[in-house]
């Protein structure tokens, strides 16, 4: 599992839109040995110093973003990730589930999850998780796992989630294509994109 951050401030100033990262300067000394294992099996400490940031940050988004390389045996990692570092996440992307349709997926008490599976071959697979009772709309035109990319898109008012992988070794004129008819799509329709 890959951790990585960002921390999003949205501002609508005559149309500007900013996003930065961000990092703090947090001791691992006052970390719980639970969380401190979990950075250093998958992390480092600056993705640590990261989160730590992000969930002190209440005016932000949180959106994290993680290649899980088969999630299904890191549900505990995630409820650590999720219930004592970023309690206030308002969305996770998983890229890399290798989830399959019959696949037992993670579970969360605050999100809920959507899920493309790739069903030519095992692996791949991408996942947005995201807070439960949230009325979306799936984009069917950009949600697919084929060959060259998996893609898993779904809209929130004029907001489109999308979650993007392109496995490695693959020709990137078919992704490139894709990419460039969902930014076009947002840009047309005046929608922000985040993932």
């Amino acid at each position: 599992m890959t951790l990585s951050t960002k921390m999003v401030h949205t501002a609508n100033i005559t149309n500007i839109t900013t996003a930065d990262t961000f990092a703090s300067s947090f001791s691992l000394n006052s970390t719980p040995p639970e969380i401190e294992n979990l950075f250093l099996r998958h992390g480092s400490q600056e993705t640590l110093n990261s989160f730590k940031q992000l969930s002190n940050d209440k005016q932000a988004s949180h959106y994290l973003h993680i290649n899980g390389q088969s999630i299904n045996n890191k549900h505990d990692d995630l409820d650590i990730l999720l219930n004592s570092i970023l309690p206030n996440i308002n969305m996770l992307f998983l890229s890399e589930t290798w989830y399959t349709s019959d696949t037992i997926k993670y579970t969360h008490d605050k999100l809920e999850g959507i899920h493309a599976y790739r069903d030519y071959s095992k692996g791949g697979g991408v996942s947005i998780y995201l807070p439960k009772d949230t009325n979306y709309v799936m984009l069917p035109a950009y949600t697919q796992c084929c060959f060259e990319y998996e893609a898993l898109a779904v809209q929130i008012s004029q907001t489109i989630c999308v979650v993007l992988y392109r496995p490695p070794n693959r020709s990137p004129s078919l992704f490139l294509e894709f990419l460039e008819k969902l930014l076009s799509f947002a840009h047309t329709n005046k929608n922000k994109l985040i993932g």
